[in-house]
């Protein structure tokens, strides 16, 4: 038995059952209350590293995040801007129907800096943005504060001291 109703404000349903090779025959279930609730947007917490950040342009950054829906999350994206160009996505983390009923998440995802095509000087802006699995009025989101990394160069920086010894 499988059924569905729209409901937009609190009320109370009973059901009744009628068998299909008795029509006659009734079964008045129990009043149920139906209590409505506005879906919330999700939350989205950057836990570690929570601070901007100097790197290296081939670093490994591992970045652990908190996720939170009253419903259920359904993806987290990074979006994400160098030196002042054009915002991009990343898709960090996409659940299973089976994951997204999840109401809460704490997991560890790792940005590997050098397939942004970072170099020495570059200035990164980062947020995450996480969406709940909303499929009646649509999907909620909410996004992170934002971060900044700061990318240097060691090899140029190292030429710039060796520079400054020559003149001196």
């Amino acid at each position: 038995v499988s059924f569905s109703f729209e409901a937009h404000e609190p009320t109370s349903i009973r059901f009744r059952f009628r068998c299909t090779d008795w029509p006659e025959k009734v079964v008045e279930g129990a009043r149920f209350q139906v209590d409505i609730e506005k879906d919330s947007a999700p939350r989205v917490q950057v836990l570690s590293p929570a601070q901007d950040l100097i790197v290296s342009p081939k670093e490994k950054l591992p970045l652990i995040l908190d996720v939170e829906d009253d419903y259920g999350v359904d993806d987290v994206e990074l979006y994400y801007q160098i030196s002042g160009g054009p915002l991009r996505i990343m898709e960090w983390k996409k659940y299973s129907e089976q994951e997204s009923v999840s109401r809460k998440d704490v997991f560890e995802n790792t940005l590997f800096l050098e397939r942004l095509g970072l170099k020495g000087g570059d200035n990164v802006k980062y947020f995450f943005v996480a969406k709940d699995n909303n499929l009646l009025t649509g999907p909620g989101e909410s996004r992170s504060a934002v971060f900044s990394l700061a990318v240097e160069s060691y090899e140029v920086e190292h030429e710039k001291i060796e520079s400054k010894l020559n003149k001196f």
